[in-house]
């Protein structure tokens, strides 16, 4: 995550545990499911292999009040859509580490798609923060 993302959380929900964003294998099988890729909505492998270019420099940093991730928007092939990638902040993993139980904070991309843009756009419980992309301020 950005600074300006970390920053504007912070003042929307309180400032996540860390700025490092991970991709698990089986998240990742998951951003192009058959389904996904049959209805239009799966995002390119083109755009997968640019999932760190994307973080780094979305459209829009979208904080859904709902369920609360992060959505990354970024611009699509298609100008009917917007692509999104959604992020999980502070999810606590418990893990093994020397044989010790240890519990973890992480921030992790649990699906990544294409929308109409009006799905991004028309949804109260979709804030944008502030300075967290080139639209940011006209959303």
């Amino acid at each position: 995550m950005s600074p300006k993302v970390i920053d504007g959380l912070e003042i929307l929900r309180g400032k996540p545990s860390s700025a490092a964003i991970e991709l698990k294998g089986e998240k990742l099988l998951h951003l192009r499911t058959n389904r996904k890729i049959k209805n239009g909505t799966a995002i390119s492998v083109e755009d997968i292999k640019n999932l760190p270019k994307i973080i780094a420099n979305p459209l829009v940093v979208l904080d859904d009040t709902e369920k609360k991730n992060l959505l990354y928007a970024f611009e699509a092939k298609d100008k009917d859509q917007m692509g999104k990638v959604v992020v999980e902040v502070d999810i606590e993993e418990t893990i093994m580490h020397n044989g010790i139980r240890i519990k973890r904070l992480l921030n992790e991309i649990i699906s990544a798609g294409l929308v109409p843009v009006a799905n991004l756009k028309n949804q109260p419980h979709y804030i944008p923060i502030p300075q967290s992309g080139s639209l940011w301020h006209t959303w």
